[in-house]
């Protein structure tokens, strides 16, 4: 397997792009997220099926992850990240292994029909798309790509709704994910939920006034 891989950028239409790739409907894709205001919710694509975030790795990051313990009887599909620079590929696996079967296509393209949802499937998997179509999308983007060992301090994770109505991180850095809590009946989707905001402003909580610029946010919701 590779061991480090050119990051992705925090692009929707490339994550949107190399989603479809991997198995889902193009009437799905990824969107930016600019905030979580209520003003702006009505703005973006709804239900939302996931968000991923972009955040800077500090030391204080570090000690936080270290004092949280994994919930280990959740139910949801985690990986653990094993390739250098690959959690944005992590981030958007965490996402389409835990869509429903709805959004994903029921062909030959699908690719994440090929393998199971186990670790080891999945490592299978990234070894597969690491040598054959990863790097189009690592490539792509508005930034200059940073070489596959070049240490990067920023990183992906994904926030999903499981089928118990619980928000859950999944943060392949960590040894398990995490359960956030249950969401209320009435929110429409993980974006309404007060859960969610109070993760990111922790995460905003640890880093610096200048590192704040560091953080980006995209959703997965239908096209119109």
């Amino acid at each position: 397997m590779s061991t480090a891989v050119i990051p992705l950028e925090s692009n929707p239409e490339i994550f949107s792009n190399f989603g479809t790739q991997l198995g889902l409907i193009p009437r799905y894709a990824f969107y930016d997220i600019f905030s979580l205001d209520s003003e702006m919710l009505s703005l973006y694509p709804r239900p939302n099926d996931g968000v991923i975030l972009l955040f800077p790795v500090t030391r204080e990051y570090e000690e936080f992850k270290a004092k949280e313990t994994p919930s280990r009887d959740v139910n949801v599909n985690w990986y653990k990240q094993k390739v250098k620079n690959a959690c944005g590929l992590y981030a958007l696996l965490h996402i389409l292994t835990n869509l429903s079967k709805d959004h994903l296509q029921q062909d030959q393209n699908n690719i994440l029909d090929r393998y199971e949802k186990s670790q080891e499937s999945i490592d299978e998997l990234i070894q597969d798309v690491s040598k054959h179509i990863y790097n189009q999308y690592a490539v792509q983007g508005e930034t200059e790509a940073p070489s596959a060992e070049e240490d990067i301090t920023l990183h992906f994770i994904t926030f999903v709704k499981n089928s118990d109505g619980r928000l859950i991180e999944l943060d392949g850095r960590r040894d398990g994910p995490i359960d956030l809590g249950a969401l209320d009946e009435s929110n429409m989707d993980i974006l309404d939920s007060q859960l969610l905001k109070n993760r990111i402003e922790t995460y905003m909580g640890l880093v610096d006034e200048e590192n704040r610029n560091n953080f980006a946010l995209m959703g997965l919701g239908p096209i119109d």
